[in-house]
């Protein structure tokens, strides 16, 4: 983490597959970042409201509801915050450009890239 940086990003990981949450939340921790994890909609909202993240990654595909009600919940009351939306099916990619998702990471996910996309919004929060 470089010097004159605030605190940094603060990272929730949306997604029921313990697989893919873990190696993402490792893969942010290792960079220095903070990440949290819910499996289920519900609680995701529970934790963004309690405490708005930077970034969230958002599973369209989750156990209690479809991840774009998540945005559509949370959204304008933080707009702030960056959502990513993560799914194996591509075909969704311009319903969610609609919407107001810009980023949407194709599984599995590639994490290098992903990281990179991280530091430059960390860069651009100093």
């Amino acid at each position: 983490i470089k010097e004159g940086k605030a605190q940094p990003l603060r990272i929730d990981i949306v997604e029921d597959e313990r697989l893919v949450a873990e190696s993402l939340a490792h893969a942010v921790l290792m960079e220095g970042f903070q990440p949290r994890i819910a499996a289920m909609a519900g609680d995701a909202v529970k934790m963004i409201e309690e405490d708005p993240p930077d970034v969230v990654f958002l599973d369209l595909q989750l156990p209690d509801q479809d991840g774009t009600e998540v945005f559509k919940q949370l959204h304008e009351k933080y707009p702030s915050v960056i959502f990513a939306a993560m799914s194996g099916h591509g075909e969704r990619k311009p319903e969610l450009q609609k919407l107001g998702i810009k980023t949407f990471w194709l599984k599995p996910l590639y994490i290098p890239m992903i990281i990179e996309w991280l530091r430059t919004i960390a860069e651009e929060k100093v």
